[in-house]
């Protein structure tokens, strides 16, 4: 990431993927895995260690989203940049506001299946993370943009 409105674009396919990916997951181990698990005491142990880095996993996707955006406001902060691309920058964050709703409601109407609800449910601060996806995008590119210009020194070359 270099510090552009554009790579919150990079911030969403992270959290799209990898929240697909969890909900995915646990579908197939409810569906295939859950019932075949061995009973003994190892069997039981890893089971609850594995459920129990999923519910980790909840929160993870809340730090990662703070963490990616944090990260990209900062390193905005270090880029010399002129004042009269404020506008393309502008410009930059209302298409990537555009691009970052169908990525939204397109995980909201697989969480939301009935196939997937179950799975999707037990994610909830996650899934809400990704289904604000447009409304991060506003506020991180806000904050970027902010990084970018508003410094000391006029923000200018």
């Amino acid at each position: 990431m270099k510090g552009s409105v554009l790579d919150l674009i990079i911030v969403f396919v992270i959290l799209g993927i990898t929240m697909f990916g969890l909900v995915m997951g646990l579908k197939i181990y409810n569906e295939g895995f859950a019932d075949k698990w061995p009973t003994t005491a190892v069997g039981n142990a890893t089971k609850t260690g594995m459920l129990a880095s999923l519910d980790v996993i909840n929160y993870g996707m809340l730090f990662l989203a703070i963490g990616l955006v944090v990260s990209l406001v900062v390193s905005a902060f270090f880029i010399e940049t002129h004042p009269i691309f404020f506008l393309v920058s502008v410009i930059m964050l209302i298409v990537v506001v555009v691009a970052s709703a169908p990525v939204s409601n397109a995980f909201m109407e697989m969480a939301t299946s009935d196939s997937l609800s179950t799975e999707a449910a037990q994610y909830d601060i996650a899934t809400h993370v990704v289904g604000n996806i447009p409304l991060i995008a506003v506020v991180g590119g806000s904050l970027v943009i902010i990084a970018l210009y508003a410094k000391p020194g006029g923000g200018g070359v």
